[in-house]
């Protein structure tokens, strides 16, 4: 199994945790730059994050980017 951390530069405290979790388990990992709502692709505004059921808060907004 490979394992994906998702993860912004800016929680350092929290990778430190996984990467040691992780290690401690064997498990080969990969971190990966979480999409911040400053950096949101498609922009904030744009039509496509009118589609979903409710509307989404920027942060939901960035952590599906970041998923997709």
């Amino acid at each position: 199994m490979r394992v994906l951390v998702i993860n912004t530069a800016r929680a350092t405290e929290r990778m430190a945790f996984q990467s040691r979790q992780l290690d401690a388990l064997g498990l080969p990992w990969e971190r990966m730059e979480a999409v911040t709502p400053e950096a949101l692709s498609p922009p904030s505004n744009h039509p496509y994050w009118t589609t979903w059921q409710r509307p989404l808060r920027e942060v939901e907004k960035a952590v599906t980017a970041s998923h997709r």
